[in-house]
């Protein structure tokens, strides 16, 4: 999140420093996970730290490691809200999803059967 708010803000040299530290902690993880093929050393190629300066570049690196490392944690979805209706619809094309009508998640009817406010 760091790197996305210093690349937005215009800085996307400052962003590289937080968005390799995440490759690097990922890189990392074959010196310490046996189950690894490989297990002690870091195969050469995997993820080398990301180093252009031009900020869509950088936002589009940020962008795929927030969908990698959070894959499995449902982040995608206000992600891709986040990012708006373009990507949105773009990445769930496949599906039935419309950005205006399913953007937002319905109210429970017990939240709306217990608050009369909404």
């Amino acid at each position: 999140m760091k790197a996305e708010a210093l690349n937005e803000l215009n800085h996307p040299d400052q962003a590289l420093v937080p968005l390799n530290r995440v490759r690097q902690r990922a890189r990392e993880s074959y010196l310490y996970d046996n189950a690894l093929p490989g297990y002690g050393a870091i195969p050469l190629d995997l993820l080398k730290d990301f180093s252009s300066s031009s900020q869509q570049d950088v936002r589009l690196a940020i962008r795929h490691e927030r969908r990698v490392e959070l894959s499995f944690e449902f982040h995608r979805f206000y992600d891709l809200m986040r990012y708006g209706k373009q990507v949105a619809e773009s990445a769930l094309r496949n599906t039935n999803f419309k950005f205006d009508n399913n953007r937002y998640f319905p109210i429970p009817q017990s939240e709306k059967d217990t608050n009369s406010a909404i």
